[in-house]
C-alpha cells in the first residue's frame, strides 16, 4: 500500500500540504488546499495552477468537504439510477488512482527528496563495492 492512498495533498506548486477540511477539485483531476484554491480560483479566467488546463465550465472546479457528514452521504446519491452511480464512482476512483503517481512526482521535486535519494543511491552503491 502505498503512502499516499490514504491522503490528498495540495497540488500546488511547494505547497504540497496534506489536505484537510476542505478542498478544492479541478476537472483535470488536481486538488488544492482552501488557501490555494481560493486565491487562484478566484481569477477569471481560472487556470489550473498544477497544469495550465483552462477551468472555464461551471463544474470544472469543486470546493469539496473532504469529511462529509453521514446525512450527506446517506442522501448524496439517492434517487440517482444505479448506472448513474456506477459512473459517478468510477470518476472517483479514477481520481484517486491518478492522485499516488501525482503526489509522488511532486514529492520528488522536493529538494530534501533528491538529497535523500542521492544519499540511498551513495549507500547502495557502497553495499554493491
Amino acid at each position: 500500500m502505498s503512502l499516499y492512498e490514504d491522503f490528498l495533498l495540495c497540488n500546488f506548486p511547494k505547497c504540497r500540504t496534506k489536505l484537510s477540511g476542505f478542498a478544492w477539485v479541478t476537472a483535470c483531476s488536481h486538488a488544492f488546499c482552501d488557501q490555494h484554491g481560493s486565491a487562484e480560483f478566484s481569477r477569471s479566467p481560472a487556470i489550473c495552477p498544477a497544469c495550465s488546463s483552462a477551468l472555464s465550465g461551471k463544474l470544472d472546479i469543486v470546493r469539496t468537504e473532504l469529511s462529509p457528514s453521514e446525512e450527506y452521504k446517506a442522501m448524496v446519491l439517492a434517487g440517482l439510477r444505479p448506472e448513474t452511480v456506477l459512473d459517478i464512482s468510477a470518476r472517483a476512483l479514477a481520481f484517486w488512482t491518478y492522485q499516488p503517481y501525482f503526489c509522488e512526482e511532486a514529492l520528488n521535486e522536493l529538494p530534501a527528496c533528491s538529497t535523500v535519494r542521492s544519499q540511498q543511491h551513495t549507500l547502495d552503491s557502497r553495499q554493491t563495492d
